[in-house]
């Protein structure tokens, strides 16, 4: 028969190997709660944008200039916080030829009762020549 003291010993042991478990299985199910609450923390901003994107907006628009007699057709389309436009000219010299005067890619994002936009405008050559930066409230 064995000393008493390995007995003890063999059952220390078990009970480590227990308690390690149970440490164990603690440890992965706060990781899984952690990975849980990182998943829902990314997706739920990506719904909200998905679901924003997913609505796109189309403007279309047409003007005259009575006193330059000029004619101006434009149109854009945005989805979420961004959206692309063009805008067309027609002189009373062209007479019924729209020719492209700008492209534009504008930017805004509400913040509150603020919305913070940025405007860029392009030439017909799509070469860079305006940006406007500015806050607007709405009350």
């Amino acid at each position: 028969m064995a000393p008493p003291s390995n007995r003890t010993g063999h059952f220390s042991n078990v009970s480590v190997i227990v308690t390690g478990h149970i440490f164990l299985t603690k440890i992965r199910e706060k990781y899984k709660m952690k990975k849980l609450l990182a998943t829902l923390l990314v997706v739920m901003p990506l719904t909200a944008f998905a679901e924003e994107v997913t609505k796109p907006s189309i403007t279309v628009g047409a003007e005259r200039e009575l006193e330059a007699e000029v004619n101006v057709l434009y149109g854009s389309i945005g989805y979420g916080i961004t959206s692309v436009g063009i805008t067309a000219e027609d002189t009373a010299i062209d007479s019924g030829q729209f020719n492209i005067q700008k492209y534009e890619v504008d930017f805004n994002q509400p913040v509150g009762p603020v919305t913070v936009y940025m405007k860029n405008d392009f030439d017909d050559g799509f070469k860079h020549t305006e940006t406007v930066v500015g806050a607007k409230i709405t009350f």
